[in-house]
């Protein structure tokens, strides 16, 4: 439910597409790598999109 996140589910689409491809240069994984717990959260969450839960999914198998 987008508005539960507090923001539109483009939006969250768009921020976790952007996280994939940062977390897909070698040189930014260590910077993605600090929020591995917080990603995990929002992976595990019942609330969260199963397409943005997905692609959060495959920014933690990148790091």
């Amino acid at each position: 439910n987008p508005d539960a996140m507090g923001t539109s589910l483009d939006m969250l689409r768009r921020a976790a597409a952007t996280l994939l491809r940062l977390a897909e240069l070698p040189d930014n994984r260590p910077l993605v790598r600090r929020h591995e717990r917080r990603l995990l959260s929002l992976v595990m969450s019942q609330i969260l999109d199963q397409k943005v839960a997905h692609e959060l999914a495959d920014v933690l198998f990148h790091c």
